[in-house]
């Protein structure tokens, strides 16, 4: 038992650490998060001030956190993370082959699927029913606890 435990946590931590890492990347491309949930993530205030950082360049927070090193971030990291609606036609997409399927995921990881849908991009998750859903709708996945993210090239 204290084996799988600890395989388990290996793995969500690496995972944790791998969908930082590609969020890091959203200077280089084009990264987008449905406003469901950019809203949910900003009432955690420590969300909020990466977030807002990383949406609208606002580097006051960073500046106040990590001192002088974080000034003139905004020019240096172009945050590039977008946060959209995502259309009605998509999500009832999503929602329909879900059920065909028998996948039972939160309106928000439909949100999600949707949106990648929606923008022709490649989805993140470390959720094994969200990645089969997207699959099923032939969206990109990485699948951050499963092959190696480092590895694979975005």
């Amino acid at each position: 038992m204290k084996c799988d435990i600890k395989r388990f946590l290996r793995r969500r931590f690496r995972s944790e650490y791998d969908a930082k890492e590609l969020l890091l990347n959203c200077d280089e491309n084009v990264c987008f998060i449905p406003e469901e949930i950019n809203r949910e993530l900003m009432r955690n205030p420590q969300m909020r001030d990466e977030l807002e950082f990383l949406v609208y360049g606002d580097e006051t927070e960073m500046i106040r956190r990590y001192g002088r090193r974080a000034r003139n971030a905004g020019r240096i990291f172009k945050p590039r993370l977008k946060v959209r609606r995502v259309k009605p036609e998509y999500f009832r997409d999503v929602v329909s082959v879900a059920r065909r399927y028998g996948i039972n995921i939160s309106e928000q990881d439909m949100k999600a699927i949707a949106l990648a849908y929606q923008e022709g991009a490649t989805l993140v998750t470390a959720d094994r029913k969200m990645k089969e859903l997207a699959e099923i709708l032939g969206v990109p996945v990485i699948y951050t606890v499963g092959e190696e993210v480092s590895k694979v090239k975005i």
